[in-house]
């Protein structure tokens, strides 16, 4: 259910160009050096099949948090901090300037690739490599949440190992966005830039908390795995009886999903405030707000049903329907509650369904519903409506599942659903929101080893390696605005030979 976010590519930058150091000469060359590695790694991931992404996250992140810690020391150095006790000298060379993609800001065309956007401060390039190690953190939950979705239904251990993992992952980003919204430089970055605003951090930040305490509640939460197992064929784990939550756990389930649509409520505010940020993000944060409140009322109407007010937890399970989609009122609940005729949700027409030849099926048992009801967890749109497809089916499920039950057996009056929404109970928080994230600096010997002067290798790598990416990204633009002339057929950097002359390039 996290959001299929999009790494960002940066423009090549060479910093020995634009600062030095008198304390540590080799500082600005390795941390140059890191940065094309980073941004390498970059370009490596955004053109590899959607299915190959998720196995390079790791590269990615391994590559920003190898050249962190250097360029926190030039940070450092140009503001007079000392690091591990020891001072750090950097002067400017030159005007320092680099561009990061902005993936979360609208675009005039649709379907148009993000621009990229130019800053001219250090605190940029600060900004944008700890913008992109949150969206890797956030990746690699999702990618952690697909083990949840594979064919063959993973172990109670495997499950529970992979939410918190995922768990982590999301607190991870989550500090790391609570820090960049505390930080903020001195010299206001370019408009256009809106993830790196304060209003836009606290809205990540916002939804990385929700999403934590989502997953807390799945990890103990035994209903959306017995409706994977449901939607997957060949399964028989119908014929074993519904799973059982004990009542003071239903309860306090409630209140966290509380606590996680309040977190989510916070977070569609600020981004309200953003007009540039793309329409998908809002979109999923109402949809996160709207199915953490619906999850409340599911667990609320279990709650009710394990203390025997089977319609008080129809009219809940009601209520988590209207919450997921006000526009569509389910047909029952415009029955009067106090007609006897209209016990629950079907009457009569429920009542001789259930003694009906089709009395064992399930919901998802039948022909008419099938795996792909759920959306596809290897699609690169997949959890961009926050899990609201998944709870929609599981209230429906159990909405009939007790509907039956009271129409034959308890025969109790389902009350009005929307009373029941003003005494949906305050939230209660399980992870600490405080939590900030710290950089790590460089320790004693790796500052000594910045003493020395820059060696031939070291100069002759970050060398390379600059005009290495310099040159693949002349050839990206000029393929895109149809340059050079290439000759169909010929070897790529032999077009030069199939027209020495003034004329047009081509065979003879």
């Amino acid at each position: 259910m996290t959001f299929p976010y999009t790494l960002p590519t940066t423009s090549h930058v060479s910093i020995p160009a634009h600062f030095s150091s008198s304390t540590h000469p080799s500082l600005p060359t390795t941390a140059s050096s890191h940065r094309n590695v980073l941004r390498n790694a970059l370009k490596s991931h955004k053109r590899l099949a959607h299915s190959q992404q998720a196995s390079n996250l790791s590269t990615i992140q391994s590559s920003i948090e190898s050249y962190l810690p250097y360029l926190f020391a030039l940070e450092s150095g140009l503001s007079n901090v000392a690091i591990s006790g020891e001072s750090i000298e950097v002067s400017p060379k030159s005007n320092f300037s680099v561009e990061w993609r902005a993936t979360l800001t609208t675009t005039p065309i649709p379907s148009a690739e993000p621009p990229r956007i130019k800053g001219t401060t250090l605190s940029y390039e600060v900004h944008s490599v700890l913008q992109t190690l949150a969206t890797t953190y956030s990746l690699l939950a999702r990618n952690s949440l697909l083990t949840l979705y594979a064919p063959t239904p993973p172990s109670q251990e495997s499950r529970t190992s992979a939410l918190l993992t995922a768990i982590k992952h999301l607190l991870t980003a989550h500090s790391l966005h609570t820090y960049l919204q505390t930080h903020s430089p001195s010299t206001p970055f370019p408009p256009a830039s809106v993830s790196l605003t304060p209003t836009v951090q606290t809205a990540l930040s916002s939804l990385t908390l929700s999403l934590a305490t989502l997953l807390t509640v799945l990890k103990d939460d035994p209903y959306p795995p017995l409706l994977h197992s449901q939607l997957r064929k060949n399964s028989t784990d119908y014929l074993i009886g519904a799973p059982s939550i004990p009542k003071v756990r239903a309860h306090l389930f409630a209140r966290l999903c509380i606590a996680a649509s309040d977190h989510a409520a916070r977070a569609v505010a600020s981004l309200a405030a953003e007009p540039k940020v793309i329409s998908d993000l809002k979109a999923y944060a109402e949809d996160l707000r709207r199915v953490a409140k619906a999850k409340a009322c599911r667990f609320l109407g279990i709650d009710a049903d394990l203390a025997g007010n089977t319609g008080e937890g129809i009219a809940w399970l009601r209520a988590a329907k209207y919450t997921l989609n006000p526009s569509s009122v389910p047909s029952s609940s415009t029955s009067s509650s106090t007609d006897p005729s209209s016990v629950s949700s079907g009457g009569g027409k429920e009542h001789r369904k259930f003694f009906s030849r089709d009395k064992f099926s399930t919901p998802f048992s039948s022909s008419s519903t099938s795996s792909d009801k759920l959306p596809d967890p290897n699609s690169p749109t997949w959890g961009l409506d926050a899990g609201k497809t998944e709870e929609s089916l599981l209230l429906n499920w159990l909405e009939q599942k007790w509907a039956k039950m009271n129409d034959t057996v308890n025969v109790q009056l389902v009350p009005d659903f929307q009373g029941l929404l003003g005494k949906v109970p305050s939230g209660r928080e399980v992870h600490e929101s405080s939590r900030v994230w710290r950089p790590v600096g460089l320790g004693g010997e790796e500052l000594r080893a910045l003493k020395g002067p820059m060696t031939m290798l070291m100069a002759g790598e970050v060398e390379g390696g600059d005009e290495e990416s310099s040159g693949e990204e002349e050839e990206e633009e000029e393929g895109r605005r149809g340059g050079r002339g290439g000759v169909v057929g010929a070897f790529p950097g032999t077009g030069e030979e199939y027209g020495r002359g003034s004329g047009t390039p081509g065979y003879y």
